[in-house]
Formats: structure tokens, sequence, C-alpha cells
């Protein structure tokens, strides 16, 4: 490098490039090195695969080496000569980076994703099972829905793909629920967005599990203090509208319309959370119709107190 010649700067600098690139795919396909430069390998994998996020097809130049990726990761992660969590946590964060990058153009790809949403359901499963009983299994329980919901909403984006997420759907839900037994905010909101990413992808045959979910999205909804925690069920409400004719929903608008409205008069509410209640509003009454009406006058006083307190405040 540094050369006066730009032709020479060009050649170095791509060959610079395709050295770190080799070196890089030499370092994750090692799953028996030591630990230390394992979790290198891994941690290198996010680094170059988020560097490739967004390209087209044809300028993904890790698809060739997507299959040995993710089999090497997995492997690191199932290693049993160690129980380095630091290492556990890098291999299961990997392939999450691998499948927000990937391509599913080829039919190939599609099922590497496929197999690696099996490995991972089954990974958590394990991690409610002793000797799983410590902080150590809620943040890889964290991690583990995490790569779920990269995983769904990547193959739930393509009619082709969408299959395998029907098919996985009840499965899921049982995992997930078993993630909000454990009580870990941090846990759930990862669980909780990973469940609105399947409400997306299966719609109205979420309507089975609603009776299950609804006491968590409830609880979440009365959390309106934490706006980070409050704002994913809400998310997930509106969800659970947009991917149905509201037939979903409908018998929790009770429950939902005594609690927004008295949330959105709060002087202390976090203004993303309000944002989001008012766009909920939208969502519920676009989805019944002219059933909205009898929530009409909630909804106008919860407006005009909102409104009210904008404009003490600005007066101060």
């Amino acid at each position: 490098m540094g050369d006066k010649c730009n032709n020479v700067e060009d050649i170095t600098a791509w060959g610079h490039m395709k050295d770190t690139i080799m070196w890089t795919l030499s370092l994750m396909f090692n799953t028996k090195d030591s630990t230390n430069i394992a979790e290198k390998g891994c941690r290198a994998n996010d680094y170059l695969t988020q560097g490739y996020e967004g390209c087209e097809r044809d300028s993904f130049l890790l698809t060739p080496y997507l299959a040995k990726i993710i089999k090497s990761l997995i492997a690191t992660a199932k290693r049993t000569d160690t129980y380095n969590l630091n290492l556990q946590f890098a291999a299961y964060e990997a392939p999450k980076e691998v499948v927000r990058c990937s391509n599913l153009c080829e039919a190939s790809i599609s099922q590497i994703i496929t197999k690696l949403l099996t490995t991972v359901m089954s990974k958590l499963e394990e991690t409610f099972k002793p000797p799983y009983n410590n902080r150590g299994s809620q943040d890889l329980q964290d991690l583990l829905c995490g790569v779920l919901y990269v995983i769904i909403q990547k193959l739930g984006n393509k009619e082709e793909t969408k299959l395998s997420i029907f098919q996985a759907a009840d499965t899921l839900m049982v995992l997930f629920l078993q993630v909000f037994a454990s009580r870990s905010s941090r846990v759930q909101k990862e669980a909780m967005l990973a469940i609105g990413a399947l409400v997306y992808t299966i719609g109205p045959e979420f309507e089975k599990h609603m009776s299950n979910i609804w006491k968590y999205l409830e609880l979440g909804l009365q959390n309106f203090k934490d706006y980070e925690v409050c704002n994913t069920p809400i998310g997930v409400v509106r969800d659970i509208c947009r991917s149905s004719d509201g037939k979903m929903i409908l018998p929790y608008y009770d429950n939902i319309m005594k609690m927004l409205p008295n949330h959105i008069s709060d002087d202390g509410l976090n203004k993303s959370v309000k944002y989001a209640f008012f766009s909920c509003f939208g969502d519920m009454a676009f989805v019944i119709g002219e059933q909205f009406g009898k929530y009409v006058s909630h909804a106008m006083d919860a407006m005009e107190k909102a409104a009210g307190n904008c404009e003490i405040k600005e007066e101060m």
C-alpha cells in the first residue's frame, strides 16, 4: 500500500482483503482450537458477515461457505471439553448475523437455515433442564431467542420458506411460554420479539395461542413505566391486529382499552410508548371498523388528556 500507482494499490488492497477473508474462514472452521482462539473465530465471523449486510446476491461472497460456517459454529457451541460460556455465547451469536445477512435465493441456503432453526430450538429446550438453572442459562436463553427471532423473520419473508415456520410454530410457542415462566424481563423481551415475528408469519393461525400468551402481553402492557419492556408487547398487539381481520384480538379489546387510555394520560409516560399506544389505537380501529365505535370516547379522552399535558409543558 502507499504505491503511487493506483493499479498497484488496488491489486494490493484486494489481496489483503482476500487474505483477511481466508484467514477469518480458517479461524471459523477450526472448531477444535483452544477456547480463546475458537471464540475469536466466532467473533471474526460477526464482523466479516456484517460487512456484507444488505449486499446483493452476487456480491455476498460468503454464500459458498455458509453451510460450512454454520456447521462449524454449531459444532463449536456443542463442544463438551469446556464450559466456557463466552465461547458458547459467541458460537450462537455468530449464526444470527449469518442468517440476517444471507440471501434465500438459493434453495441450499434455505435448507441450511431451516436446519439451524431445529438446532436452536433443541438447544433452547435444553436450557430448561439441569444443569441449566442459573444466570448463565438466562443469558443463553436470551441469545437463543434472539437467534430464533432472526430465523423466523428470514424464513417468514418468503412464501417458499414459510412452511417450515408453520410446522415449527406450536413447538416454538411451547418454548417461548417456558421462557416467560423464567420471569427475566430481558429474556422475555427477546421472546416477545420472536413471537411478534411468528404472528406476522403465520397470521390467523396464531389464534389458538392467544389464550396462553395474553396474560404475558397484559403484564407487559401494564408495565408502562419501563418503556423498553412495554414497547415490545405493544408491537406484538399491533402485529396481531395487522395479521388478522381482528378476530384474534377482539376478545381482549375491553381489557386493552381499560389500560391504554390511563397510561397515555400519565405525565411520566415515555414519548416512545405514547406514540406506540396511539398507533395501537389506529391499528385496532382499522381492523374492527365500526365495532370500534364503543371505544371512541375512551380514545378521544386519552388524546385530549395527552394534548393537554403537552400544552402545560410548553407553557412551563
